[in-house]
């Protein structure tokens, strides 16, 4: 019995490719109408018209196969199997049995036959850039029908549109636009589409499969940060995946490199391949019941440190480093980007961020409530308030820098009771499932830059029985170095540290049998050479709707921050600390490399009511201090001084 396109059916039934329409179809987006003959089915001539006449009635046809090997999620079969194209109803025999007899696999396979759409444009998109990897909608175009775009026998137009924002060019519809982004949410990952516009402006999808190849060679900038060499060797190990882990729901990242320059700051960068495994684990998460995660318990320090002590409480501190690492990831910007995405649909950024803001009961405010109630600012009373929330220590290399960053702190104003009313009202599943998500990441937050506190002092005590500093230990020592030094007293020579302060890479590529290495010195720079897929254009997610002109002061990891020097300036950071809160009340605006749309940086933002752009990837390699730019509303960063610049920011200035 032939089955309806837009009926649901098994996989094994209808081959690969009629059961994603049928999805596709069940998901109320158009598919043009028509009917699956299935493997088993020999009909004839007289029932192929009765069927036509049932499920199309008028027009010509298209005719294509639908095998079990098609259009899979593992890859794609071009060239396998055949399409016929502006088949007439009394032609339709004959031209399923010429489908069949091309395959070079099986004569036996589904059939579509599907009402061929009269287009006036059609094309093919993809939810995710298959030439670079870039995570936005690429769209190839053209006048007429589709499949001169994919055999290639035109050079199409192009367009490339960013998911966070519909931007009109005058030929890509909106509801294309939506039903991409749609699709992807449905199919768990990234789609390749092909779709035609008839001339009633209606949008037909006329295929939909996982994307199958992206470019494997290049990786995508994902984070940076500052933090001690042993802690990113742990992070960098956890985040790879080998056997131990290969069936845990945790995503852990198959081709992943770290590198240290210079300046001290690890960069992250994820494969290409590995970003469509991890938009795949995203979909995975938010498809599943939210479930709380703990903080991190009450770590018991031993009276006194020996030996065993101290190397058994920092094997302790490094394995609790580790199981939160793993649960944080569950709340980065490449999971939250999907859902975000979904809101956009509906919402404005300036109004997600502001019911996200709204009611603010989590750990950062607590602190700061709990902070302003202090009875007095002494290093005993700092030091019981970072005990209480350890994550304050993230960053410093000393118990007294520690101290005195935490006591330069600022109180924060209180919650805007109105904003929390609002939220209590919204019944938006996506909106409250972020919240708590939120409020989960920083709980986790909390159990590993907390690890950090409970670090400094055993890194005292190292200090002050090996005459080893604690910025070499910050900087130079590796997990098993450290352990090398406690027991054995065998510290890195000046050769050794030499040449890890020129440069240290992590790598793990392709193969995720192959052991994770670490290289030190300008030598890995032969190794392998990560190039960031970042351009000049400045782009984040902004958290109020306003625009702002100024001046850029950008914050180094390794100076203290003085909110007096950031009066009046724009910041410009990798990702903003628990440290710089005092700056929110000083500065005209925040710009940050990282972070999304769950970043405290955009929920303090809005607290203090100052504009803040995140997740640029790139603004603290591109600006510098004393630039002057434009922070748009949409996202957007001008620092170019063009005569359009000059004339807004004077508008700006007014």
């Amino acid at each position: 019995m032939a089955i309806d396109l837009y009926k649901a059916a098994t996989k094994s039934l209808v081959g690969n490719k009629a059961f994603n329409l049928m999805r596709v179809a069940k998901a109320g987006i158009a598919v043009p109408p028509g009917f699956v003959v299935n493997s088993a089915e020999n009909l004839s001539d007289k029932e192929l018209i009765k069927l036509y006449d049932k499920f199309i009635s008028h027009g010509k046809v298209s005719v294509r196969s639908s095998s079990d090997k098609e259009d899979g999620e593992k890859k794609s079969a071009a060239g396998i199997y055949k399409t016929l194209l502006d088949v007439s109803s009394d032609e339709i025999g004959i031209s399923l049995q010429a489908v069949r007899e091309y395959s070079k696999k099986s004569k036996n396979i589904p059939v579509i036959v599907q009402k061929q759409i009269d287009s006036k444009m059609s094309g093919v998109a993809f939810s995710i850039n298959p030439v670079n990897g870039d995570n936005d909608i690429y769209i190839e175009y053209n006048k007429g029908r589709c499949e001169n775009i994919v055999s290639g026998s035109i050079i199409p137009k192009t367009v490339s549109l960013k998911k966070k924002s519909y931007e009109d060019n005058g030929d890509i519809p909106l509801t294309l636009y939506e039903y991409i982004i749609r699709l992807e949410m449905i199919f768990k990952e990234a789609v390749d589409i092909e779709w035609c516009i008839d001339h009633d402006e209606k949008v037909w999808i006329l295929q939909c499969r996982a994307i199958t190849v992206i470019p494997s060679d290049s990786f995508r900038y994902a984070w940076s940060t500052h933090e001690p060499l042993w802690a990113m060797e742990q992070a960098f190990k956890t985040r790879c995946e080998d056997e131990e882990n290969e069936s845990s729901e945790l995503y852990l990242h198959r081709e992943i490199i770290y590198s240290r320059g210079l300046n001290g700051v690890f960069d992250c960068y994820i494969g290409l391949n590995d970003h469509i495994s991890a938009l795949k684990y995203s979909m995975k998460v938010l498809s599943k019941q939210y479930d709380y995660i703990d903080p991190i318990e009450c770590i018991e320090r031993p009276k006194s440190f020996s030996k065993d002590t101290a190397v058994d409480y920092f094997r302790m501190l490094s394995s609790h480093y580790c199981k939160y690492i793993r649960y944080y990831m569950r709340s980065e910007p490449i999971v939250t980007d999907i859902i975000e995405r979904k809101l956009l649909l509906r919402r404005s950024h300036n109004e997600i961020a502001g019911l996200l803001s709204a009611g603010n009961d989590d750990l950062m405010f607590r602190e700061q409530e709990d902070f302003s109630s202090l009875n007095d600012s002494s290093d005993c009373s700092i030091l019981n308030h970072i005990n209480k929330y350890p994550y304050l220590a993230i960053n410093y290399k000393t118990k007294k820098e520690m101290i005195e960053g935490v006591r330069g702190q600022y109180k924060i104003k209180d919650k805007d009771k109105d904003k929390e009313d609002n939220f209590q009202l919204t019944q938006d599943s996506d909106l409250i499932f972020l919240k708590k998500l939120s409020i989960e990441r920083m709980n986790v937050k909390k159990g590993w830059a907390g690890v950090y506190f409970y670090m400094l002092e055993l890194m005292e005590w190292i200090y002050e029985n090996y005459n080893v500093s604690q910025s070499d230990l910050y900087q130079y020592y590796l997990t098993d170095d450290i352990v090398a030094l406690i027991k054995n007293n065998i510290k890195l020579s000046q050769t050794e540290k030499n040449k890890r302060s020129l440069g240290v890479l992590m790598k793990r590529k392709k193969n995720k049998q192959m052991t994770p290495h670490i290289y030190f010195g300008k030598s890995f720079e032969n190794n392998y050479s990560p190039t960031p897929l970042s351009n000049s254009i400045l782009v984040g997610i902004p958290s109020l709707n306003r625009n702002v002109h100024g001046i850029v002061k950008v914050i180094d990891y390794k100076s203290i921050v003085e909110p007096h020097d950031y009066i009046d300036k724009i910041i410009v950071t990798e990702m903003t600390q628990p440290n710089m809160v005092a700056l929110f009340r000083k500065c005209k605006g925040i710009i940050t490399d990282e972070g999304g749309i769950l970043s405290h940086a955009c929920i303090l933002s809005r607290e203090y009511g100052i504009p803040c752009i995140v997740g640029t990837s790139n603004s603290t390699k591109i600006l510098q201090d004393g630039d002057e730019i434009i922070m748009w509303a949409d996202g957007h960063i001008s620092y170019e001084q063009t005569p359009e610049f000059i004339e807004s920011a004077q508008r700006l200035k007014k």
